[in-house]
C-alpha cells in the first residue's frame, strides 16, 4: 500500500482527533473560567443550624449523603456561614447536633463539618467581601454540613427565635422547637410554649391564660391578689374580710362601694412593691381593670371620685408596664401579653443592638404606634403600648369639654396608652393609628385627644389622615389616646321638619272632616299628604338615628328603599290630583257636573302605589348596591341620585304637561252663558291650588341640579321648601279655602254653644 493511500485513510481521523482535542480544549477553558461567585446555588435549612435542638426520640435527622458536588452559598435563618470543627451526627436519642469552631476566613480548605475529623475536606471563596460560597460533596450517611451566622441580626433567625452564642440560633423565651418536626419555611421553628399546660401554673383560685411567648393568670371570680408576707402574689379568699390587710383602715370604705376598696388595695401593692413578677402585675392590672368598669357602671358615685380612681387605675397601668420592662436586654426583646381586659405590646431595644433601629413600630389589637428614636441616646429603650379593652365606655365622650353645647360626641376608637422608658422626651411627635370602633357619620367631625386627668383635650394632637376605618394621629407628648367624633345637631332644621310635619297632620285632620266635600279634598290629594307624612317623619328619624342604624346595612338599605318609594308615591299622587283637575275640565266643557266621574278608588291606588313601587323594585335589580349610603339613603352619580331624581323628573314633567293642556282647556271655558258658572269657578280655584301645591312639592327637587354643599344658600333654600311642605300645603288648601273657613267655623260655633249642664238640673 503506497504512503499516498495511506495519507488518504488516515487523514479524516487525524482530523476527527484534532476536533475532539479542540473541543476538549474550549472547554476545558470554559471550566476553568467559571466563576464561583456566578455560578452557585443558594441553601438555606434551619436544621443545619449549630443551635438546633430535637426534644423528640422519633425525630429522623437529615444528612447530606444525596447531596449534589458543586458550590453553595449560605443563606436565611440556617446561617450565612460553615462551622469548620468535625462534629458528630447525635443518634436518635439525642438533643444537640453539636458544635463547630468558629470561622476563620483566611482559611480555603478545611475540613468536613461533620463526621469524624478530617473526613473530606471543603473548598471556599470569598466573594467580593460580602459573602462566602463553598464546594460542597455528597456526605456519608449521618452527616452534615453545619452552619451558623457570622454576621446575626435581629431578623437572621426567624420571628420567635433570637441570636445565641458563636452565631446559633435559639428560641426566645416562653418558645420551643417543635417536638418531633424539623423547623422549615422562613422560620427557626420555634413554637410558642404552653405554659398553662404546666401543674400549678397559677394555683389555686387563678385562671392560666396562655400567650404568645407568654402566659399570666387571672383570680376567678370572688378571688382578689392578695400579697404575702414575703412578697408573694396569689389569689386568696372569697370575701373581702379574709385577703384585706388592713381591715380597720378598709372597713367604712368597702361597705359602700367594694370596687372602690379593691382598687385602692391594688393600686397600693403596685406602688409599693416594683420588684413583682410580671405575672403578678399582669394578673393585678386584669383586676383593676374589673374593678374600674364595675364602679363605673354605679350611677351612684359621683363624677369626681370616679376620674380619682380612673387616673389611679391608668398610672398603676403605667408601672405594670415599667415593672414588665426587661432589665438585662442586649439586643432586642419584644413582649406581648393579651388578657380578657387589654393587650400589651412591648419592645425593647438593648445598647448591642446593631444596627439601631430609627424608629418603633408596635402593633396591638388594629393599632399602630410609630415612635422615632433617631435623636434618643439612651442606651436602653422601652416603648410600650396598652390597649384597653372597655376603657371607652368609663372613659366616655361625656369627659369631652366643647364649646358648642349642640354637638353630639362619641368615643369612635378604643383607648390607649403609651409610655417611653427611661425618658419621655420624644425626637419627633408620636404617630398613632387608631381603628374605629363605630361608624364614621357623614357630617362627622373626628379628633385626636389625649386624656388630662379630668378630661379629654385635644391639645398637641392632631389628626393627619382619616378614612371610613383608621384615623392617624400625630400628638406631641406620650398620654393616654382615643379618637372623638362631634356631630353639631342641627337643631333649625330638627325644627322645620317638625313644623312642617304638625301641619301635614292638621292638613289630614280638615280632609277627613271635609271628606266628603269635592272642594276641599279628593282621594289623590288625601294620599300626596299621607305619602309626604310618611316620607318626611321617616326621614327625619333615619337622620336622627343614623349612627345606630348604619352598622345594619340590609335595615339601612330597606330604609333607603322606603323612603324612595314614599317620595316617589307622592309625586305620582301629585300627578293623578292634577290628572282629576283636567277630567273635571273636561266634563264641563261637555256641560256635565265632575262629581263622581273619573277612575274609581281601587284604580287610583293601585297607580299610586304599584308604579312607585315597581321603579324601586327595578332599582334593586339593575343597582343592588344603590341604596344604604352613608346616609341610608340612594348612590350619587355624578352628584346626583338618579335613582330618585331620574323618576322625580320625569313625573315632574308630565305634572307641567297635564297642568298646561288643563290651563289651556280652562281658559277655552266660558262661564258666562254656561249653566255650570259656580262649578266652573270652584274648578279655577281648584286649579290655582294644585298649580300652587305642583310648585311647592317640585321646587325642592328642581334645586338638586344647584346643589352646592352644606352651608350654601341654596342650602337654605332647599331646607325651608322641603321642610314647609306640609305648612304650604295646609295655606293652601286649608287657611285660604272658604268651604274649609266655613267648616271651621260652623265646628267652633257648634263648640262654643255647648255649655255644661247645670248641676240643680241633675
Amino acid at each position: 500500500m503506497s504512503m499516498k493511500y495511506l495519507g488518504m485513510r488516515m487523514a479524516p481521523a487525524l482530523r476527527l482527533s484534532w476536533t475532539i482535542m479542540l473541543v476538549l480544549a474550549l472547554g476545558h477553558v470554559g471550566f476553568a473560567t467559571a466563576d464561583p461567585c456566578e455560578q452557585y446555588t443558594n441553601i438555606s435549612d434551619p436544621w443545619r443550624n449549630r443551635g438546633f435542638l430535637s426534644t423528640s426520640s422519633q425525630l429522623q435527622l437529615k444528612d447530606d449523603s444525596d447531596l449534589q458536588e458543586g458550590w453553595y452559598r449560605f443563606v436565611g435563618v440556617g446561617g450565612d456561614i460553615l462551622d469548620f470543627a468535625s462534629i458528630p451526627i447525635p443518634s436518635l436519642a439525642e438533643e444537640r447536633l453539636g458544635y463547630c469552631a468558629p470561622y476563620s476566613p483566611t482559611v480555603t480548605n478545611i475540613n468536613l463539618c461533620a463526621g469524624a475529623i478530617s473526613n473530606g475536606s471543603v473548598d471556599v471563596k470569598v466573594c467580593s467581601s460580602r459573602y462566602y460560597v463553598h464546594k460542597l460533596r455528597p456526605t456519608t450517611s449521618n452527616q452534615i454540613y453545619a452552619t451558623s451566622h457570622q454576621r446575626c441580626t435581629e431578623s437572621s433567625c426567624g420571628e420567635f427565635s433570637q441570636c445565641g452564642t458563636l452565631g446559633a440560633c435559639v428560641c426566645k423565651t416562653g418558645y420551643e422547637m417543635p417536638k418531633g418536626l424539623l423547623p422549615t419555611g422562613d422560620t427557626y421553628g420555634c413554637t410558642d410554649t404552653d405554659e398553662c399546660a404546666l401543674a400549678g401554673s397559677c394555683g389555686v383560685g387563678a385562671d392560666c391564660v396562655n400567650s404568645p411567648g407568654s402566659y399570666h393568670c387571672e383570680c376567678v371570680s370572688g378571688y382578689l391578689p392578695h400579697l404575702s408576707s414575703n412578697n408573694t402574689l396569689t389569689c386568696t379568699g372569697k370575701h373581702w374580710p379574709d385577703y384585706r390587710i388592713d381591715q380597720q383602715v378598709y372597713e367604712a370604705e368597702c361597705k359602700t362601694q367594694l370596687s372602690e376598696c379593691i382598687i385602692n388595695y391594688l393600686t397600693g401593692i403596685i406602688n409599693s412593691s416594683k420588684d413583682l413578677p410580671p405575672n403578678d402585675v399582669v394578673l393585678i392590672l386584669v383586676k383593676l381593670l374589673e374593678s374600674l368598669y364595675d364602679l363605673s357602671r354605679d350611677t351612684t358615685v359621683k363624677t369626681d371620685t370616679l376620674i380619682r380612681h380612673i387616673n389611679s387605675v391608668l398610672r398603676s397601668s403605667e408601672e405594670v408596664m415599667d415593672i414588665l420592662m426587661p432589665a438585662n436586654v442586649k439586643m432586642r426583646s419584644h413582649l406581648h401579653i393579651t388578657t380578657s381586659l387589654a393587650e400589651l405590646q412591648q419592645i425593647t431595644i438593648g445598647p448591642d443592638a446593631n444596627p439601631r433601629p430609627v424608629a418603633i413600630q408596635i402593633k396591638a389589637d388594629d393599632t399602630q404606634l410609630e415612635i422615632d428614636l433617631s435623636k434618643n441616646n439612651a442606651d436602653k429603650i422601652s416603648a410600650s403600648l396598652l390597649v384597653f379593652t372597655n376603657m371607652e365606655k368609663v372613659l366616655t365622650a361625656d369627659f369631652f369639654l366643647t364649646t358648642e353645647s349642640v354637638n353630639v360626641s362619641t368615643v369612635m376608637s378604643k383607648v390607649v396608652s403609651v409610655t417611653l422608658r427611661p425618658t419621655t422626651r420624644l425626637s419627633s411627635p408620636v404617630n398613632l393609628t387608631l381603628k374605629h370602633t363605630n361608624v364614621v357619620h357623614p357630617q362627622g367631625v373626628l379628633s385626636c385627644v389625649y386624656w388630662n386627668g379630668s378630661a379629654w383635650e385635644v391639645d398637641g394632637c392632631d389628626v393627619t389622615q382619616t378614612n371610613a376605618t383608621h384615623t392617624d394621629c400625630t400628638c406631641q407628648h406620650l398620654s393616654t389616646f382615643a379618637v372623638i367624633m362631634q356631630v353639631e345637631r342641627n337643631l333649625p332644621k330638627i325644627a322645620a321638619m317638625v313644623i312642617g310635619l304638625i301641619f301635614l297632620i292638621l292638613t289630614l285632620v280638615t280632609f277627613a272632616l271635609c271628606a266628603l266635600n269635592p272642594k276641599v279634598t279628593n282621594l289623590a290629594r288625601l294620599n300626596l299628604c299621607i305619602s309626604l307624612f310618611q316620607a318626611h317623619l321617616l326621614s327625619l328619624l333615619v337622620q336622627e338615628l343614623i349612627l345606630h342604624i348604619l352598622p345594619h346595612k340590609v335595615l339601612c338599605r330597606v330604609l333607603s328603599g322606603l323612603q324612595m318609594f314614599l317620595y316617589l308615591s307622592g309625586f305620582l299622587w301629585m300627578d293623578l290630583d292634577t290628572l282629576l283637575l283636567l277630567l273635571s275640565i273636561m266634563m264641563l266643557k261637555k256641560l256635565k257636573k265632575p262629581r263622581g266621574e273619573g277612575p274609581n278608588c281601587g284604580h287610583l291606588s293601585l297607580i299610586g302605589y304599584m308604579l312607585p313601587l315597581m321603579i324601586v323594585v327595578v332599582v334593586v335589580g339593575v343597582m343592588p348596591a344603590g341604596y344604604g349610603t352613608e346616609w341610608c339613603g340612594v348612590r350619587k352619580r355624578g352628584g346626583l341620585s338618579w335613582s330618585l331624581l331620574g323618576p322625580a323628573y320625569f313625573l315632574f314633567t308630565v305634572n307641567l304637561i297635564v297642568l298646561l293642556i288643563a290651563f289651556i282647556s280652562l281658559c277655552l271655558l266660558s262661564s258666562n252663558e254656561s249653566p255650570l258658572k259656580e262649578e266652573i269657578r270652584n274648578v279655577r280655584c281648584q286649579a290655582v291650588r294644585v298649580l300652587v301645591q305642583s310648585v311647592v312639592i317640585t321646587s325642592p327637587w328642581v334645586l338638586g341640579f344647584f346643589y352646592m354643599g352644606y352651608g350654601s344658600v341654596l342650602d337654605l333654600v332647599f331646607l325651608i321648601l322641603i321642610s314647609q311642605q306640609g305648612t304650604f300645603i295646609f295655606l293652601i288648601h286649608c287657611v285660604l279655602n272658604p268651604e274649609v273657613q266655613s267648616r271651621w267655623k260652623r265646628l267652633f260655633q257648634k263648640l262654643a254653644s255647648i255649655s255644661p249642664t247645670p248641676l240643680n238640673n241633675m
